[in-house]
């Protein structure tokens, strides 16, 4: 079976921004809705987006749960560096539905309030449940399902990838050709209601006619949020109705400079429409005051300080002297910073402004005499520039090193590579495999654990995982020295490594229960001579009914298919 799929994405007509990000391809669907406002919750949802659709590949036997949840992981845990790269998006975070396709069925993961939606046999059903707090108060009985959509508390959700540890909902489900997946944003689901959503994917044809309509059906409602949707249809092998796509679909966030699609002739888009005007026209009326604080024909202020000649730099006495120069508050530039100061002086004229304009002066009297004291002598010390140098190399040197370590850092964080602990048991290591510094450029980052029926996870080190641990005496000698040769790469390219690793592995061990023979009737002795007798000639010699004993062995008796001999013929498992 394969997919024919669709995709689309507006902004709603509320938002300034887009925060959405989607994919859709030929054997993944995924859907981020992320939150956070403005340069923030888009981030997380590309970042999401872009770790995920790394396995857009045919998943064949593989455990497509356990694939989808590492790539989350992985997407997640590059959110929490970049929220300590940049500190003020902290709180940022996104949403995640997405799904697996290896040609019979899904692979899905669900984190958030974001849905999934199956059309089979004209009857929809929904695949995801709301990881949100209106839906613990269904679960729980205390909240109708009638009543959540318009209970106050609709919005706060209980899970997300934000750059902390998260666990999603992981399953399988199957699929038949004509059924009909459909993925959204809240920004569909909250304004539209399920039965209309039924209505509208059992009555449109095409999946690009289905994502229209519904995205329409959202901004009829008022738009209230970014709005996303895809609908993928599971067709047969022989299906030659249309062509089918054969490449990847992305919109939202990553698709910000595309044209919106013509809005409906609605009140709540001629209201928004309004709105929308407003704001731009306020945007740029503080354009223009920006541009005209940081025109250089602006006629300086008195009060406001300006930034030191550089040429009287080594008249002060060290680079503290800057902040006595400029009214104790540091050197300010022409940009923000002067902007702010002009506020502040030019102000309304109350008692403050004046208060300030002391204290700047009070302030400022004193560095003028101390650099008056410095002029003094008419020739300038080679010791002072000589200082200045010194210090800029210094710091120089100190930005070079850091940027370094940090390129070097982030490129650590993104590498992987296989190899073999202490216990022999496959690892795969976040860094260089270098042994370099002792290797410190490498960590531990998973484990691999391989059951008796060959399927493969992998877990974090160090938990507590009832599992059998891959390890080098399960594979075959002949590919037991080839781990040490494998490449590093991303995680994706390591985690294939592992899987075809794993295609070299001895046969589960098996042992059959031993069997003892039957120890054979004793037999009398033979001798070549005859014995000697009293009896008369023709009479029967006497019949002895004693046994003779004789010696004999318990034997064990195995038949163990060649299986028995872990590390050489098979492999053990828990």
């Amino acid at each position: 079976m394969k997919l024919n799929y669709a995709i689309g994405s507006d902004q709603g007509l509320v938002r300034g921004n887009n925060e959405d990000s989607a994919y859709a391809g030929p054997h993944l669907l995924i859907l981020a809705d992320g939150m956070g406002g403005h340069a923030a919750g888009e981030v997380a949802s590309q970042l999401m987006v872009e770790h995920v659709s790394q396995l857009d590949i045919d998943p064949g036997n593989d455990d497509m749960r356990s694939m989808l949840a590492t790539a989350a992981d992985e997407a997640n845990r590059s959110i929490a560096r970049r929220i300590k790269k940049s500190p003020e998006t902290d709180g940022m975070g996104t949403t995640l539905t997405t799904l697996l396709f290896n040609g019979t069925e899904f692979g899905l993961c669900h984190v958030g309030d974001s849905r999934g939606y199956r059309m089979r046999d004209g009857n929809l059903e929904r695949i995801t449940t709301d990881d949100t707090y209106v839906q613990s108060l269904v679960d729980r009985g205390e909240l109708d399902p009638e009543d959540v959509s318009t209970h106050p508390q609709r919005s706060m959700i209980l899970k997300a990838y934000n750059g902390r540890v998260v666990e999603p909902t992981l399953k399988t489900l199957d699929a038949r050709p004509g059924d009909r997946i459909m993925l959204c944003s809240d920004g569909l689901s909250d304004p539209v209601t399920d039965s209309t959503i039924e209505t509208t994917l059992s009555s449109e044809g095409t999946p690009e006619g289905a994502v229209k309509q519904l995205i329409g059906l959202a901004l009829r409602s008022g738009g209230p949020d970014n709005v996303t949707v895809i609908v993928a249809d599971v067709v047969a092998d022989d299906y030659a109705d249309t062509p089918l796509p054969t490449e990847p679909l992305i919109a939202g966030a990553p698709n910000t400079g595309q044209e919106l699609d013509p809005r409906p002739d609605t009140s709540s888009t001629r209201a928004a429409a309004v709105i929308a005007g407003s704001r731009a026209a306020k945007q740029a009326q503080q354009a223009r005051q920006a541009a005209a604080s940081l025109d250089d024909d602006t006629p300086t202020d008195p009060k406001i300080p300006e930034v030191p000649d550089p040429d009287d730099m080594d008249d002060l006495d060290d680079p503290g002297d800057l902040s006595n120069a400029n009214g104790g508050k540091g050197a300010k530039t022409k940009g923000a910073a002067a902007v702010a100061g002009a506020a502040s002086a030019h102000g309304d004229g109350d008692d403050d402004d004046e208060d300030a304009d002391d204290e700047y002066d009070a302030a400022d009297e004193p560095a003028t005499k101390k650099a008056k004291k410095k002029k003094t002598p008419k020739k300038k010390t080679r010791k002072s520039r000589r200082g200045w140098i010194v210090g800029l190399v210094f710091i120089i040197i100190v930005a070079v090193l850091v940027t370094c370590f940090f390129f070097v850092d982030k490129y650590m964080k993104d590498r992987y590579f296989i190899t073999v602990n202490a216990n022999d048991k496959i690892v795969i290591n976040q860094g260089m495999s270098s042994d370099i510094l002792g290797g410190l450029w490498n960590t531990p980052y998973q484990e691999a654990c391989l059951n008796a029926n060959d399927n493969l996870t992998t877990i974090q080190v160090g938990a507590i995982e009832s599992c059998h641990r891959f390890g080098l005496n399960d594979l075959k000698e002949t590919a037991r020295g080839s781990i040490s040769s494998l490449p590093g790469g991303d995680y994706s390219e390591v985690l294939q490594q592992l899987h075809r690793l794993a295609a070299e592995a001895l046969p589960a061990c098996v042992i059959r229960k031993s069997e003892t023979p039957t120890p054979a009737p004793p037999t009398p002795p033979t001798s070549s001579e005859a014995p000697r007798s009293n009896n008369t000639p023709g009479e029967e010699p006497p019949t002895s009914t004693e046994p003779v004993p004789t010696p004999t062995t318990s034997q064990q008796v195995v038949d163990d298919g060649n299986l028995n001999t872990p590390g050489v013929t098979c492999r053990e498992v828990n």
